[in-house]
């Protein structure tokens, strides 16, 4: 079982999982109330197959590798099933979501957090390298400067 497929399965059975960040403090997983933190996202599907009784894990899919990525590039997203939709958005509750939104499965999550990512962190390392380009320090001096 992969993450996306492990995510859809606990959506469809309204079992609240929040997947979220502040980046470098750790992918924070919280699972029916029980919480746990992981420096890699290929460690959440073990816990939820673990915690949830899945079954076993498979090889990373796109969305394990995708979230390790944003990760690394230090963008914070915030996945959350349990509701009739799945919660998603830049961002976390500590700090706020801007954007945020909802998908009605799994596999559009991927999709609205990297269009997401492009509108609002075009010059990201994240957005930079999965279109293609080359991400240099200069961009992220330009990241990181104030707009006037």
């Amino acid at each position: 079982m992969t993450l996306e497929q492990a995510l859809q399965k606990l959506h469809q059975t309204g079992k609240p999982v929040e997947i979220s960040w502040l980046w470098d403090g750790g992918i924070d997983v919280n699972a029916g109330g029980e919480e746990m933190n992981f420096k890699h996202v290929a460690d959440v599907l073990l816990w939820l197959n673990h915690w949830y009784g899945l079954g076993h894990a498979a090889e990373a899919d796109r969305l394990t590798v995708e979230l390790q990525k944003m990760y690394d590039s230090e963008i914070n997203v915030t996945i959350r099933t349990g509701g009739k939709r799945i919660f998603v958005g830049l961002g976390n509750s500590f700090q706020g979501f801007q954007p945020k939104g909802s998908v009605a499965g799994t596999s559009a999550g991927l999709p609205w957090l990297q269009r997401a990512i492009h509108e609002h962190s075009p010059v990201s390392q994240y957005d930079v390298e999965r279109l293609g380009g080359t991400f240099t320090p200069e961009m992220a001096e330009i990241r990181n400067e104030p707009r006037t």
